[in-house]
């Protein structure tokens, strides 16, 4: 990943923060759309706990979008770039995707698809990403939403795991939860695989 190399240009940078961003308001749907689909308060309610964090437990300049419009600008983006902003073809997929496949299945695929799927590695991606980004010349206002979800997100991936387990009561509970997780994770790979070679032809 040329991101996580630390090798991309400024123009490079601009072009994932705005298809970044599209991700970032994307979250919080998915999130409230599998909410939604839990039965009851003790299992919904570590994915309530991760709502708030995005929505900066109520402060919502602190919100994850605003963190993330911190990054935006530190790369020289405007807000009128960022709304002229169509997605490329990769995030348009991976959105679309998504949100039909945890529309459209019980909410133990929802809870494998965001917490095994996402969660359990976001910690660990965005940490490479940080590194890579003390490369460029970024103040830490700019980094902040990269450096909060390091170790938050492990704390949602077990909030993920909290509300799931009592629900894993058969093979075929089991083999749900799996089957979210792996199309999250293939989605993922396809997102990331889909802005390298994005990124790479721009420089070619």
């Amino acid at each position: 990943m040329r991101l996580g190399k630390g090798i991309c240009t400024k123009n490079e940078l601009k072009i994932f923060a705005q298809q970044y961003y599209l991700y970032c308001e994307f979250f919080p749907k998915v999130l409230a759309l599998v909410a939604s689909k839990v039965p009851d308060d003790q299992t919904r309610f570590p994915l309530i706990e991760n709502l708030w964090d995005e929505h900066g437990r109520g402060d919502l300049e602190k919100s994850h979008r605003a963190l993330f419009k911190s990054f935006v600008y530190a790369v020289g983006l405007s807000d009128q770039e960022l709304s002229q902003n169509p997605p490329l073809p990769f995030v348009f997929d991976y959105i679309e995707k998504a949100m039909t496949a945890c529309d459209s299945h019980p909410f133990l695929y929802g809870l494998g698809f965001l917490g095994i799927g996402l969660e359990q590695f976001t910690s660990a991606e965005y940490q490479i990403i940080y590194d890579a980004l003390h490369q460029y010349d970024f103040s830490e206002p700019g980094l902040t939403f990269w450096k909060e979800h390091i170790g938050l997100d492990d704390l949602h991936y077990a909030g993920f795991i909290q509300a799931a387990s009592p629900w894993l009561k058969t093979e075929q509970d089991i083999r749900l939860l799996k089957k979210g997780a792996e199309e999250a994770i293939a989605l993922e790979k396809a997102l990331w695989d889909g802005l390298d070679a994005y990124l790479l032809a721009e420089t070619a």
